[in-house]
């Protein structure tokens, strides 16, 4: 898939935000089974969907700026029961490498809200691939002690995706939003536990592990409900200096 970086996606300096780097993979993925004839009218007709459960992306060299044209590979290298592993790689023009990306997706029947057993036919269509060799942390992140709530927020309409959820990005749209301007990501880690409806009431809450010069290492966001039910939790890593 050729990505070309447009001002819709970019920051007052001009850079690819985070958010518009996550609607990216997830257009990537949406194309790829598109392609493959499981688009978004077919998985409505057959009562499914791929929900995301994790991400991890390693990210590298300098950020993509306005106009920049990349690629964004993926394809799927591992099946198992209702659980298909993808990988993503986001690659300039010079063939660097931006962004290395792992994620976990869930086939789930829509009607009864469960996971299901992905048909052996769309594994064939699919296909696997090696996964990419790069030495991934584990998938469960352990979250830190101390959390402070930053602010908290209702699920509108317009944050909602075709599965009637919020969609993957505003989780980490809200977390991206709240790290300090200096940071430098290095890895993003995303876990993904409960869906958010409209109108559901979430509290962001945050926390960071400190480093060097008294400078944040890891920065952990956490979104709740107000009794404390976790939706998501998001994990930054400060790009390490070379």
């Amino acid at each position: 898939m050729s990505v070309r970086i447009r001002y819709s996606q970019v920051d007052q300096d001009g850079y690819l935000t985070l958010p518009a780097l996550f609607d990216l993979l997830q257009d990537a993925a949406t194309f790829h089974s598109q392609d493959l004839g499981y688009d978004i009218r077919y998985l409505k007709r057959v009562g499914c969907g791929w929900f995301v459960t994790d991400y991890q992306l390693a990210l590298e060299g300098s950020t993509p700026y306005i106009g920049d044209r990349l690629t964004l590979k993926t394809w799927g290298y591992r099946f198992r029961g209702m659980f298909g592993m993808r990988n993503m790689l986001l690659v300039r023009e010079d063939g660097s490498i931006y962004a290395r990306v792992n994620s976990i997706w869930v086939y789930m029947d829509l009607r009864r809200m469960l996971p299901s057993r992905i048909p052996d036919k769309m594994i064939r269509d699919y296909g696997q691939e090696p996964a990419i060799d790069y030495p991934w942390p584990s998938r469960k992140i352990r979250p830190m002690e101390h959390f402070f709530e930053r602010y908290e927020f209702a699920v509108n309409s317009l944050q909602l995706d075709s599965n009637g959820h919020m969609n993957n990005t505003h989780f980490v749209a809200a977390a991206w939003k709240e790290l300090p301007a200096d940071y430098a990501i290095g890895l993003i880690r995303v876990e993904y536990k409960k869906q958010a409806m409209r109108g559901d009431l979430l509290q962001l809450k945050m926390s960071c592990e400190p480093g060097q010069e008294k400078r944040e290492n890891k920065i952990q966001a956490l979104m709740t409900s107000p009794q404390g039910e976790v939706y998501c939790l998001v994990e930054f890593s400060r790009r390490e200096e070379k």
